[in-house]
């Protein structure tokens, strides 16, 4: 797939999520997020964090939210959800990453 279409297939992951013309599909959503995701696609690296921050669809993992924050805000300016999901994990778990 050519880079331009990604977000394109980022947009179109809304439907399944959010059930708007076809039928609600919470696991396929999650996995088209993780695919855009894995390809650069900045939404949905934003997307995908906040639902592993939230435990929505996948069970709740900081280490993996703030992972995908860190990758979007590289595209974006996610310095408050950053600053959010590093306020929620405890010292240990932030040791490990550095």
């Amino acid at each position: 797939m050519r880079r331009g279409l990604i977000p394109i297939v980022a947009l179109m992951i809304a439907a399944p999520f959010k059930g708007k013309g076809v039928t609600r599909d919470l696991p396929e959503a999650i996995r088209l997020w993780s695919w855009a995701a894995q390809h650069g696609e900045p939404h949905a690296q934003f997307d995908l964090a906040e639902m592993y921050m939230n435990g929505v669809g996948v069970s709740k993992d900081l280490k993996k939210s703030l992972s995908l924050f860190a990758q979007a805000a590289n595209a974006i300016d996610l310095s408050k959800q950053l600053k959010e999901v590093s306020s929620q994990m405890n010292q240990e778990e932030t040791a490990e990453l550095r």
